[in-house]
């Protein structure tokens, strides 16, 4: 399927949306964030697992090597941690904050997609249309930043 990709990429979104408020209201007094990462991760790990189970995959696959290159573990190491820790600290950011503001703030990410993608791969994809929309993303998060509001 062609736009497979923009299939998954709402529903994370709606999924994400959705898990941000269910969780905000009980990181801002009832649970310690990171109490509630250990059991994100942990139940990512359950769902992962057997989503691995459901393609013919088993724990064998997870640690074989032949899935991709030996050179490629330190990508892969650092780009998991770089998630985790993004994950970590939206997770901080939303029992600090609302949901909502922290999610304007967090979708200004391509941002450091481009620039990232410039950094470790020299790849500068950058064209009128996605400088619009960095533009556009920039300026909603300055307007959210400066109002008084929400400090």
């Amino acid at each position: 399927m062609h736009y497979k990709w923009i299939i998954y990429a709402v529903l994370a979104s709606i999924l994400w949306g959705g898990s941000d408020v269910l969780i905000g209201p009980f990181l801002h007094n009832k649970i310690d964030p990171l109490i509630f990462c250990f059991f994100y991760y942990l139940l990512g790990m359950l769902v992962v697992s057997g989503l691995l189970l459901l393609k013919g995959k088993n724990i064998s696959h997870v640690f074989s090597l032949n899935e991709f290159e030996v050179s490629s573990l330190c990508w892969i190491f650092f780009g998991a941690l770089f998630w985790c820790l993004g994950d970590v600290f939206n997770i901080f950011s939303i029992g600090a904050k609302n949901p909502i503001l922290v999610g304007v703030i967090v979708i200004s990410y391509p941002v450091f997609i481009i620039l990232f993608t410039w950094l470790f791969y020299g790849k500068f994809e950058l064209n009128l249309i996605k400088s619009l929309g960095v533009i556009l993303i920039l300026a909603g998060v300055f307007i959210v930043l400066i109002d008084k509001k929400n400090s």
